[in-house]
């Protein structure tokens, strides 16, 4: 029974990453285009590049290529959503995908003129995604799933 318990935490802690990088992945994707979309002429949004940022890399949470691979799966599920609001309805001018961003940038208060701000658009952008769109409280959902790893 013990042995089993321990699998089924091993287990249960690989999924909490998978999720946790997963929807790290993701928002950070969505809020870096979102800077992408207010700075940038272009009519449509460009996927940013590199996938993995140099301010996640020095995090060091991305230590191996499985994780690594988990948040490029958050990046990749991203660009589909963009993908798809631009494939739903063909758009003269703007695509829908850039026009959505700019309004999510627009409710930071903020500017995308000067670069030295990027990191504070982004920074609410991720909240407002987390907070009024996904309606996820992380404090709340980081214990939860502490507990469940934990649990045996």
């Amino acid at each position: 029974m013990l042995v089993r318990g321990f699998h089924q935490s091993l287990d249960r802690g690989d999924q909490m990453s998978t999720y946790l990088l997963g929807i790290s992945g993701f928002t950070t994707t969505l809020a870096r285009a979102t800077v992408g979309a207010m700075r940038d002429e272009l009519p449509y949004v460009a996927p940013p590049m590199p996938r993995v940022p140099q301010y996640i890399e020095r995090m060091g949470d991305l230590f191996s290529a499985s994780r690594r691979h988990m948040f490029e799966d958050g990046y990749a599920r991203a660009a589909r959503v963009l993908r798809e609001m631009d494939e739903v309805r063909p758009t003269s001018g703007d695509h829908h995908s850039k026009r959505c961003l700019i309004h999510l940038g627009m409710q930071t208060n903020q500017t995308a003129r000067f670069a030295q701000h990027d990191w504070r658009i982004r920074q609410l952008v991720e909240e407002i995604l987390f907070t009024r769109i996904l309606h996820i409280d992380l404090n709340r959902q980081r214990e939860q799933l502490r507990r469940w790893a934990n649990s045996a």
